[in-house]
């Protein structure tokens, strides 16, 4: 029973989850329209967009920038643009030609000016950092004629003094956006860019923070005081490009972070403080409160500042902000989205910007990704995983792990290993907790593994999971009978929310075998039973659709299943593990043994291998590799094994193979079908392929 600390742990727990699952949810809605949205805004010839549903059919450059970055966010880019993903590329090289060969002057801004060229930079960055733009792409496009990259090496040689924009003083947030674009295109150019940018927004942002804390309301601006945080953190992440002593310390940044938030208007967004520049044509332009929060969550999302209950109400704040504003227009066609209040007119008609749209979408996408991430952790910590998120691969324990045949039905021979490793890894291993949220597992992401005891099938499971370096949760049947019997359902309900949840990690279903036993024709169900049939093999049946995570269920007895758990559409494979041959348990004695002995190692092979029969070599066949393992420990009895052979010869030898597959191992010979090696016998002929 667990303690009381513990279920009051727990009950925190399943509350957390319960907030960011609510949370997650109003922001999936939200930004369920993401594609429509921005299509409307498309120009006619597919490779651009208007700011406004009534701008001007010319290239607007930022605006087609930030719907750009919006739609390759969420991993819609090919849905907008009507093209195959793989031509998405080629579109892009078209798109961002036509940019790069526009003007740059945005709204009466002179012709290169900093604001422009940091968005366009930013967004060339953001395609190659999201993998949907070649880097060669990038170091192809020119403005003028100068290679995009010479535009971002000019700008970084003048920092900070680049991130000007007429008369006004640099800003934190055209440092953030520009060293965002350069990390991705140069690293070399993003070490520079740290250097010069490290004293500056260690400054810069203290004297925002001292301001704000001082409550100076005639100077202060918490929206640069936030956006400085960002900068400085992303600076604390270049350990090797800056010299980090005058960055404030991440305690300060996160105060900062959570000060904002006390100067959050009641409606969801912050007042607007100081701009960062004034256009000519439109008049000021500050940041727009969703491009402080999506900035943000991309620099703290990772750490527990999102989970703070002042940040949370914070975020549902903002979210009902986006729920109570979003706007539509008919003129001269349907265009629906938000308007960041920058222009009057615009905003009292209710006419939506692009721009502001793909902005708050692009708040949405990662407001989402961030609460995924801490609802994987918080569920990962629920069930004790065997290894944590974001670990190596490591596949020290899969090569440990002795190998054993496998024979499909239509008579294809493979090993269990092999198997595993073509039918499922291959492909897993292509996923990342993202890309999961946007594709399934291809084909094979599931298997049923049966056969005797001591076959190494759990271990099997964890072993993959470390190859992988994904992490691997066991569900045996105390999960579902944590609350009693009569709270099953209840349970079920819990787990498989849980598990649903979860992308890119293995889940073992373990000694389940008491809830999957097979129902006689006309037998009352008891609740076990019932419950296998209404409500687990279902809740798995969605598990295996939503092609998130790659899960197993292991077991001793197949037979004893029920027929509706290993149809198709559950488990992909049907694997029988047996023990390893005895040729491969010879060859890998030192791992059977777990001794590091050459010498005695080998001088044991050669005597097996000359002693050792077929008929005797089939008995040891049965012999699981724990059983072998004892057996020639009890030959050995404490002293080096290849010795010990040698001093009891071959006869005592083959003696004690007889005895003990007579009398010691689990797959004693047996005419008994109910028997476990009848049992085996019969398992061998199961393993398939249905999918």
């Amino acid at each position: 029973m667990a303690s009381r600390g513990e279920s009051e742990s727990q009950e925190a727990t399943g509350g957390l989850l319960s907030a960011l699952r609510h949370l997650r949810r109003r922001a999936e809605a939200l930004n369920e329209t993401l594609a429509e949205d921005l299509r409307a805004f498309m120009q006619s010839d597919g490779k651009s967009f208007r700011r406004l549903p009534t701008s001007p059919t010319d290239l607007s450059v930022t605006t087609t920038c930030t719907v750009l970055m919006g739609l390759a966010a969420d991993h819609k880019l090919a849905e907008v643009l009507g093209v195959p993903a793989g031509r998405v590329c080629q579109r892009l090289t078209e798109i961002l030609s036509a940019v790069c060969q526009s003007p740059w002057r945005s709204s009466g801004l002179p012709e290169n000016n900093a604001f422009t060229s940091i968005i366009v930079l930013r967004t060339v960055g953001a395609l190659v950092a999201g993998r949907v733009l070649e880097p060669d792409v990038a170091d192809r496009l020119r403005h003028g004629r100068r290679p995009l990259r010479q535009v971002a090496a000019d700008l970084v040689r003048t920092l900070p003094k680049s991130l000007t924009v007429f008369e006004y003083p640099p800003t934190a947030t055209l440092g953030y956006w520009l060293l965002d674009g350069v990390e991705a295109l140069d690293p070399r150019l993003a070490r520079a860019a740290a250097r010069r940018l490290t004293a500056w927004a260690s400054a810069e942002f203290s004297r925002q923070r001292s301001l704000v804390l001082a409550h100076h309301d005639a100077m202060m601006d918490p929206v640069a005081m936030a956006m400085g945080a960002c900068l400085a953190a992303r600076l604390r992440l270049c350990a090797r490009m800056a010299n980090r002593s005058p960055l404030p310390s991440q305690l300060e940044l996160e105060h900062a972070v959570i000060t904002l938030f006390q100067h959050q208007g009641a409606s969801g967004i912050w007042p607007k403080y100081f701009p960062l520049f004034h256009y000519n044509n439109v008049g000021n332009n500050y940041c727009f409160s969703f491009e402080l929060l999506e900035a943000l969550l991309a620099e703290f999302g990772a750490s527990p500042v999102p989970l703070r209950t002042e940040i949370l109400n914070g975020l549902q704040k903002a979210l009902t902000w986006c729920d109570a504003n979003r706007v539509e227009t008919r003129k001269p066609s349907l265009h629906r989205g938000w308007n960041s209040g920058g222009q009057l007119t615009t905003l009292m008609d209710q006419i939506p910007e692009s721009w502001a749209t793909a902005t708050v979408h692009m708040f949405l996408t990662r407001l989402r990704h961030v609460l995924s991430d801490h609802i994987d952790e918080l569920v990962l910590s629920r069930y004790g995983e065997h290894l944590p998120s974001h670990a190596k691969p490591d596949s020290q324990s899969w090569d440990d792990l002795l190998d054993s045949d496998v024979v499909l039905a239509g008579s294809e021979h493979h090993t269990v290993k092999n198997l595993i490793q073509s039918e499922i890894e291959q492909e897993a291993k292509k996923m990342s907790r993202e890309t999961a949220r946007y594709h399934r597992i291809a084909k094979v992401r599931s298997a049923l593994l049966f056969g005797p005891p001591g076959t190494s099938k759990t271990t099997l499971v964890r072993a993959l999971a470390r190859k992988l370096g994904w992490p691997c949760i066991e569900i045996t049947p105390n999960e579902f009978l944590k609350g009693g019997l009569e709270a099953i359902y209840t349970r079920s309900d819990e787990v498989f929310e849980d598990l649903m949840d979860l992308s890119c990690v293995v889940i073992l279903f373990d000694e389940v075998d008491a809830l999957m036993h097979e129902r006689e024709p006309g037998e009352l169900l008891d609740v076990t039973r019932e419950f296998l049939t209404t409500s687990m093999l279902p809740k798995i049946a969605q598990l295996h659709r939503r092609g998130r995570a790659v899960f197993f269920m292991v077991t001793n007895h197949r037979r004893v299943f029920d027929a509706a758990i290993v149809r198709p559409g559950r488990f992909d494979l049907l694997v029988c593990v047996g023990p390893p041959s005895w040729k491969t348990k010879l060859a890998a004695l030192d791992r059977v043994l777990g001794v590091d002995m050459p010498n005695d190692i080998a001088q044991a092979q050669r005597h097996l291998q000359a002693w050792i029969a077929p008929a005797d070599r089939a008995r040891i066949d049965l012999f699981t590799v724990d059983e072998t393992r004892a057996w020639l420990r009890s030959i050995g009895k404490g002293a080096a094994v290849g010795e010990a052979l040698g001093r009891i010869g071959r006869v005592a030898v083959v003696r004690r193979i007889k005895e003990w597959s007579r009398e010691l191992i689990t797959l004693r010979e047996s005419e008994d079908e109910l028997s476990p090696y009848g049992e085996y016998k019969k398992d061998r002929t199961k393993s398939r392929r249905q999918y």
